[in-house]
């Protein structure tokens, strides 16, 4: 069984990458133990362990292949494949799962959504936010302060 799924993230495409490959930022984004060797024949696991696999393809920051194994699953040749454009204001973020384990079928759909590119797509776009957020309070700060240094 096959997924196909296309999300717009409003962040750079190096930004996604990252988040899609760094350990630290994983951990941000799931809240769990993340570890991840980003090159081909590298392995990672997320979610504390529960999920594990293998880098097949590797070109950052536009395209990256890897193995989906999740503790559970019988299937053992399942692929996730992330291809990442740049657009106006942003990524384009396609993704293909193959063989998916048909009784996760729905459960595996919903959780790209809501548990792994949703999560980043809502953690790099909060970044975004609250960097824009700092700056406009120290424009603020700053134009205080020299309004009051001109009033001397």
């Amino acid at each position: 069984m096959r997924i196909a799924q296309t999300y717009i993230i409003q962040a750079s495409p190096e930004r996604v990458w990252a988040a899609l490959t760094e350990p630290a930022l994983q951990k941000k984004w799931t809240g769990a133990h993340a570890e991840y060797d980003a090159r081909v024949g590298g392995t990672y696991k997320l979610w504390d362990d529960y999920v594990s696999g293998e880098i097949v393809e590797c070109v950052a920051p536009k395209k990256l292949a890897q193995t989906w194994k999740p503790a559970d699953w019988t299937i053992e040749n399942s692929v996730v494949t992330f291809t990442l454009k740049k657009i106006r204001g942003g990524t384009q973020l396609d993704l293909v799962h193959e063989n998916v384990q048909p009784e996760d079928y729905d459960s595996t759909r919903d959780g790209w959504k809501n548990f792994y590119v949703g999560a980043i797509k809502k953690s790099v776009e909060g970044e975004k936010r609250e960097t824009r957020t700092r700056t406009a309070k120290s424009v603020v700060r700053t134009s205080k302060s020299q309004r009051q240094r001109n009033k001397k």
